[in-house]
């Protein structure tokens, strides 16, 4: 009797167990995304709401998307922290009379407002800046059109431009190498209809707790226990 309750209980001890457990969710705050579908608001400093703050000039809302003003404006994203390696991206809306620029690592208002972008107009070739267009740093060979994708990435010292998710040039000449914030700069007839800015390889979990099942060998240990407790009394019969 003795083996076969032995027996028994290698058994009970040799089956998975699912159990709950406490983990980290995969919630993240990042990436910061606009799709600007609000209500118009006329060309003004913070025009485009408490998430974004001022740079420069002026921005607005028009018709669900953000359009450039007389005054040219540059914002950054303001409701959540960068980490220093991070990308900016809009919905390519550049018009014939103007020119937009998705920016990175931007900080500061007024004469201490500072960025690194990648300068767009539709039918020109891009161009890497710093602070303002006048700054250019690199004419690339790629051109982006109304309805591309154009995204900057920043990473250390290295700079990458894309074109509907494809890296098409690289420059390594920004001078502000570390912090701010993903943002965008515009001038009169542009729209960019949506934007998204995020950490690259995104950001750490958060302490949100949530529940999953997972399996562990040999879990039903206590139950095994309990079970040979009973096998061993007297009503057993063993």
């Amino acid at each position: 009797m003795r083996a076969l309750r032995r027996g028994f209980a290698a058994l009970l001890l040799a089956l998975p167990c699912w159990v709950s457990l406490p983990v980290a969710a995969a919630r993240r705050s990042l990436p910061a995304t606009d799709t600007f579908n609000r209500t118009d608001a006329s060309c003004a400093s913070g025009a485009l709401g408490a998430n974004w703050t001022q740079q420069n000039g002026e921005s607005r809302i028009f018709d669900n998307a953000s359009r450039g003003c007389a005054s040219v404006g540059s914002v950054f994203w303001n409701a959540d922290t960068f980490s220093n390696d991070h990308y900016s991206e809009a919905t390519d809306g550049a018009g014939a009379f103007g020119q937009y620029a998705v920016t990175v690592r931007a900080s500061g208002t007024g004469g201490s407002a500072h960025f690194c972008g990648l300068l767009v107009r539709d039918g020109l070739a891009m161009r890497f800046i710093e602070d303002d267009p006048s700054n250019v740093l690199e004419t690339t060979d790629d051109e982006a059109v109304a309805g591309d994708t154009v995204k900057l990435e920043i990473v250390g010292t290295t700079m990458t431009a894309y074109i509907n998710d494809v890296a098409v040039d690289t420059n390594t000449a920004c001078t502000i190498t570390s912090g701010g914030a993903a943002g965008i700069y515009q001038t009169v007839s542009v729209d960019i209809d949506t934007w998204e800015g995020g950490d690259v390889g995104g950001a750490a979990p958060s302490n949100l707790p949530a529940i999953i099942n997972s399996p562990i060998r040999g879990g039903g240990i206590i139950a095994s226990f309990h079970l040979l407790s009973l096998l061993r009394s007297p009503r057993a019969g063993f």
